[in-house]
């Protein structure tokens, strides 16, 4: 049915570890534990404000600490969930160890699909397809929680492609589009 090949570059892996950061939901928790930490911080320093009757320079300092709490707050996601997946992806190009294949030749057939890579070939039977993902940058086939075949938009030659693709593996898999 559709027949694609390809390099995958560190860029479309980068991109699929930010797709897939925003949306799992280990990352959604560690987020929502992080605004319930700040939360607390500033319940905490609301209490010791009312306790020094408003001194003036406790109200600055908790005017100043809640400005800094809700700003790390607010970045948290991008400065440590990202530091931690660029210094992953850093140790293991280091290492010659990285997970994914560069040459890639993706194949959708009717009751399967087909990636091909240096490391050998793997069919994946659609209903064994966990999710479904795109963002602005690539199409990701989930065939786990952790892992997905990257396919990339710029392989494709327009965007009724792009919509057939979508619309095939949707109907064959079954499963909602994220």
């Amino acid at each position: 049915m559709y027949h694609f090949t390809y390099v995958v570059s560190e860029k479309d892996y980068w991109e699929f570890n930010k797709f897939h950061i925003s949306k799992a939901k280990p990352s959604k928790k560690t987020i929502a534990l992080t605004c319930l930490v700040v939360l607390i911080i500033i319940i905490v320093l609301r209490l010791l404000t009312f306790v020094s009757l408003y001194a003036v320079s406790m109200i600055l300092i908790e005017i100043i600490f809640l400005t800094i709490s809700l700003s790390v707050g607010f970045f948290y996601k991008k400065l440590v969930m990202v530091f931690r997946a660029k210094r992953n992806i850093a140790m293991l190009k280091r290492e010659g160890t990285l997970p994914f294949g560069k040459n890639i030749s993706l194949q959708f057939d009717e009751s399967f699909f087909v990636v091909t890579t240096k490391q050998g070939e793997s069919k994946i039977k659609y209903t064994n397809i966990e999710k479904l993902g795109m963002n602005g940058y690539a199409i990701y086939v989930y065939i786990n929680a952790v892992q997905a075949a990257i396919l990339p938009l710029y392989v494709f030659e327009n965007h009724e492609q792009i919509s057939g693709v979508l619309t095939f593996i949707k109907n064959k898999a079954e499963l909602p589009f994220e």
